[in-house]
């Protein structure tokens, strides 16, 4: 699933920056390409229980993934802008695909898919007298 969202989000980032897109084109293309950005974060929000040993490092993993989604955020317009000053379209090209394939490669859920989610721990009652 998460290569489908990065393949689409590739395709739609293509149309969504290239110069010659008309309006009517790169608007559809703008609400896909933040789908597939939503996705895929929700993807990593759902597949951390999975990954973790202990699950009293869910807040710090959940934390973790929120500051790595905020440089991105961050980032990404100013690479975006660069690439856009160097005046061709191949560089825009080679950035979706780096920086997309670059996040689908470095998620850990390639190779904890199966793996079954951790157990919460139930909490002890006291007991009243």
């Amino acid at each position: 699933m998460a290569a489908g969202i990065g393949l689409a989000a590739i395709a739609c980032g293509v149309v969504l920056y290239h110069p010659a897109a008309p309006l009517t084109l790169a608007v559809p293309m703008l609400f896909l390409s933040q789908s597939c950005a939503s996705a895929i974060t929700a993807l990593t929000y759902a597949s951390t229980p999975r990954l973790l040993k202990d699950p009293s490092r869910l807040g710090a993993a959940t934390g973790f993934v929120v500051q790595v989604s905020g440089a991105g955020a961050m980032l990404g317009p100013p690479i975006y802008f660069a690439v856009l000053a160097s005046g061709s379209w191949a560089p825009i090209v080679v950035t979706l695909v780096v920086l997309w394939g670059g996040s689908l490669l470095l998620m850990p859920s390639w190779s904890t898919a199966r793996r079954p989610p951790v157990q919460a721990v139930k909490a002890v009652q006291p007991e009243t007298t």
